[in-house]
């Protein structure tokens, strides 16, 4: 077939109007679902997964455009490797097989690995086209990494969390009346905390919430404080005369002089059972009875008097003998109660209980009586700078206690070593850890004391709002994971960019088969080709295309053919044929 430059010219209107359209659309359209898929993750970046209004799932709907995009950006990378074949023999001779490497580069990963694997292909531009084929491989991996679901926490706005404190304080328990019901759910309250069964302030968080916090706040609390004073305690023991009932027994009398406060007196009684008291104690202040009457409506009449040591610390002075034996064997300790301002530092909570607890406690000083019945005591916290009031009978609560665990007056050595329900709330200290009961005990207190409903004690008791949060599942995007699929269509654009640039001389076969048949290589048409191969199979070609050298060029009719260079040509070595050979029907040099 002899084709002049009039059919080149006629088909030059068909190779225009196929330019590189379909490549620039395809071009645009990875970039508008690179876009779709930034636009979908900036939308649900950090967002709750309840928020997304449609049925496709935010990743899926991704995953449909990045397949999309990708399958867009392959199209104008194929043609491109397919148009720089043509480019790669028009402007300086190469072997022929290379036609062969760019054509399988165009069609996926594994030809790319082998043009890149063969080094004496020195196209820059092939190169990053295979690189870029090789690197869509990682594209949806790098996307299905982008999002994420997370859980965080997130502030209830339409529910409020609460704690109870306390600025003011009067108590349910200690009146004037002394309520029967409310005097012993306090005691009951005092001696599960003494044993270790501290209560907890009142606490609302709600059932939604995983974790209710509070900023920082004070409340009237309880301090007690626990000393061994077993070294520093000063013993006194002398042995006299005990009269029973007309006999006098000897009995060994010995008083434990304490650094504060009132001393201990223990005895043991010479002869006979040999009983002797296991424990003493004595309290720093005793409770005026008049305190307990209403204040006289006489004004002539003067109201009880507060004891000092009321307003101050109250403190027990304990001794205790680990067997009833020898009174050297003795421990001594002292438990002070005291009104303090409790602080409390980034307290949590759950519908549970409390979670984290962290404060600091601050003395109180006794400020004045802030009517003239005394009904109102004030403190005054020099941390907080505010005031703290106490109602008269709600001020005997540390001195209450005190006593509660103090063995009477009265207590022989018989009714210790028979538990005498006089004495049993000091048993406890008998027996106890003092380090955990003083700790237990001061917890209990102060919960009573910021506490009104059961088991509290407070009528005044008030409610702290803090914040609650519930447990969300929302999105969460690594945008650095976004960076390859950016990078490979960006890099898409531009290279398709260069190879119309570098092809625009040129006419654009791209991956045309057509262009073989009507540009084919010189010396393999007609009935009596130059080349010659042994037998049909692409092995022959090969072998045959790689000791070749063409050119892409216009021979003398004016038609473009892959013109071998001569002086370069490496003649295939076949063997001898019969001359009728040549009449068989011998494969052109095609792209497969």
């Amino acid at each position: 077939m002899h084709i002049g430059m009039q059919q080149r010219d006629g088909h030059a209107s068909m190779f225009k109007s196929k330019w590189w359209w379909w490549e620039i659309s395809s071009s645009i359209t990875s970039l508008i679902g690179l876009g779709l898929v930034v636009f979908i993750l900036k939308q649900v970046d950090n967002q709750p997964i309840s928020s997304w209004p449609y049925s496709i799932q935010p990743n899926s709907l991704i995953a449909v455009i990045t397949t999309i995009t990708k399958a867009s950006m392959l199209v104008p990378i194929a043609s491109c490797l397919s148009q720089l074949k043509w480019d790669h023999f028009q402007y300086r001779p190469n072997p022929l097989n290379d036609f062969q490497i760019y054509d399988d580069a165009s069609r996926g990963p594994w030809g790319c690995i082998y043009m890149i694997c063969t080094g004496h292909l020195k196209a820059v531009s092939a190169w990053a086209l295979a690189l870029l084929t090789l690197a869509a491989l990682g594209i949806e991996p790098s996307i299905q990494q982008t999002i994420q679901p997370r859980t965080k926490q997130v502030l209830l706005t339409n529910v409020t969390a609460q704690i109870g404190r306390a600025s003011n304080y009067t108590s349910k328990g200690l009146t004037f009346s002394f309520q029967e019901e409310d005097l012993l759910r306090l005691q009951t309250t005092i001696l599960n905390g003494a044993i270790g069964s501290a209560s907890e302030p009142n606490v609302f968080c709600p059932e939604l919430a995983v974790r209710c916090s509070w900023d920082q706040f004070d409340t009237l609390a309880v301090c007690a404080h626990y000393t061994n004073t077993t070294d520093v305690v000063e013993v006194d023991c002398r042995t006299t005369n005990y009269d029973t009932g007309g006999n006098k027994s000897p009995i060994r009398d010995c008083i434990f002089l304490f650094p504060e406060a009132r001393p201990v007196r223990l005895f043991q009684q010479d002869g006979g059972s040999g009983m002797i008291q296991i424990i003493n104690t004595s309290e720093s202040c005793a409770i005026p009875d008049c305190l307990f009457n209403p204040t006289p409506s006489d004004p002539s009449q003067a109201p009880c008097a507060i004891p000092g040591c009321l307003v101050g610390p109250n403190i027990l002075n304990v001794v205790r003998l680990p067997s009833p034996s020898l009174v050297g064997r003795f421990e001594a300790f002292t438990i002070t109660l005291n009104w303090c301002a409790r602080v409390y530092h980034n307290m949590t909570a759950s519908p549970a209980g409390i979670q984290a607890s962290n404060y600091t406690s601050n003395p109180l000083s006794y400020h004045n009586i802030t009517n003239q019945d005394q009904d109102i005591f004030s403190f005054y916290s020099n941390s907080s700078a505010r005031y703290f009031n106490i109602s008269r009978l709600s001020l005997l609560m540390p001195s209450y206690v005190i006593g509660l665990f103090s063995v009477p007056e009265n207590v022989t050595s018989e009714m210790q070593q028979n538990s005498s329900p006089t004495w049993r709330f000091s048993t406890i200290i008998y027996y106890a850890d003092l380090d955990n009961f003083t700790a237990s005990l001061e917890e209990t207190l102060t919960n009573q004391v910021i506490r009104s409903s059961s088991p509290g004690d407070n009528r005044d008791s008030t409610m702290w709002p803090g914040e609650a949060y519930y447990q969300e599942t929302y999105w969460l995007v690594h945008w650095p994971w976004v960076t390859l699929p950016i990078f490979e269509v960006v890099a898409t654009i531009i290279l398709l960019t260069i190879s119309i640039m570098f092809t625009k001389d040129q006419p654009l076969f791209k991956s045309s088969p057509l262009a073989i048949i009507f540009h084919p290589l010189e010396g393999s048409g007609g009935n009596e080709s130059e080349y010659v191969v042994q037998d049909n199979s692409v092995g022959s070609l090969e072998n045959l295309a790689k000791s070749l050298t063409v050119e892409f060029k216009e021979d003398g009719d004016g038609l473009f053919k892959l013109i071998p260079v001569k002086d370069e040509v490496y003649k295939a070595q076949v063997e001898e044929v019969p001359r009728h050979h040549a009449e068989l029907d011998l494969p052109t040099i095609t792209s497969t």
